[in-house]
């Protein structure tokens, strides 16, 4: 049994989950009378923003055939718990309604496998960085310059651990001796060119400095000339440019570590599985570090603030299961 935040209680081995707002078992929901829940009929009349349910469910879709060849792989090695994790991940969302004037709904439970490869949990983990990353960057931009740098190497293919920790390291030579700057959030990603099979890793940094930089076409081929040092090659292709829009570059920066439609392979998938096992995509230093530290702290009570303000509410709540080929459906609810 595994317990989160005196909420979730969830075994592994059964198909029953036990919340704090009811129990499920085989994805039928049971729920539980507590102070603020309301059981009359008009619980029928629930519905989720099809907006907010139809976002889940292009993930889940997207997800659908990365998530069987992960099952696989995991299988095929013994691995069977994180197999069925994965293969169930997303199959079914409680949500609750409160009675607020807003009629805010929130996604209460799931089951999400939290694998980075998985497509819908990369997605909400995306949203959730990059709302820390804007709160970051808004303190960074008051004290120093922002810029957005990207430097990337030729196709690979196989991808190794090697050559990603050698794309950081450099990646954090090349920013202290062109910048003078050791103030960062990194980020790394992956793409896939199916045509030639092979890899293309790059890293995103997000640097301040207490200096303006020159970012014209004459800089970047010097940063193609030194970068492409590092590599034994004449250039190396980077980019780099103001950040003019915090809110913007946040999201760019939080993207999933493999965002290519064209990694939905078999070939494709284990072949990075391996090396990107405990990868930490998200690195920072320096200010960054610091800010971050304060943004998480500011997210952390404005969520706990809002938690409060609804708990005067009550509040309606309906599971969603995943039917393949139909999409989310409303699960009976047997209070």
């Amino acid at each position: 049994m595994e317990e989160q935040k005196g909420i979730i209680k969830m075994s592994n081995k059964s198909s029953t989950i036990i919340t704090n707002y009811g129990t499920i078992v085989n994805n039928n929901y049971y729920g539980n009378n507590t102070e603020n829940r309301t059981t009359t009929d008009n619980d029928t009349l629930y519905v989720i923003d099809n907006d907010e349910l139809s976002k889940f469910e292009k993930h889940k879709n997207y997800a659908l055939s990365i998530q069987q060849i992960l099952y696989d792989y995991y299988k095929a090695i013994g691995k069977h718990t994180k197999a069925e994790n994965i293969r169930t991940c997303g199959n079914f969302l409680l949500f609750r309604q409160y009675k607020n004037p807003e009629q805010t709904n929130k996604l209460m439970l799931a089951n999400f496998c939290k694998h980075p490869l998985c497509p819908l949990c990369s997605w909400r983990k995306s949203l959730k960085n990059a709302k820390i990353t804007h709160k970051t960057l808004k303190i960074v931009e008051k004290e120093e310059f922002l810029y957005l740098l990207t430097l990337t190497i030729s196709n690979v293919n196989p991808i190794t651990k090697r050559i990603i920790r050698d794309l950081y390291q450099n990646s954090k030579k090349f920013l202290d001796k062109r910048y003078y700057s050791k103030s960062y959030l990194s980020q790394f990603e992956i793409t896939y060119n199916p045509e030639r099979e092979d890899y293309h890793p790059h890293i995103h940094l997000l640097f301040s400095s207490p200096m303006e930089h020159d970012t014209s076409e004459n800089a970047i081929r010097k940063n193609n000339e030194l970068w492409g040092g590092y590599y034994n090659q004449k250039y190396q292709i980077t980019d780099i440019r103001p950040v003019e829009d915090v809110e913007k570059a946040s999201f760019e920066l939080c993207k999933y570590l493999c965002k290519s439609p064209a990694i939905s392979t078999t070939e494709a998938i284990t072949g990075i599985i391996s090396p990107t096992t405990n990868l930490r995509q998200f690195n920072y230093a320096g200010l960054m570090r610091e800010a971050r530290a304060e943004a998480k702290e500011i997210c952390t009570e404005e969520e706990e603030l809002e938690i409060y303000n609804l708990s005067q509410y009550e509040y309606i709540e309906q599971i969603y299961s995943w039917i393949t080929g139909q999409g989310y459906k409303k699960a009976n609810n047997k209070i």
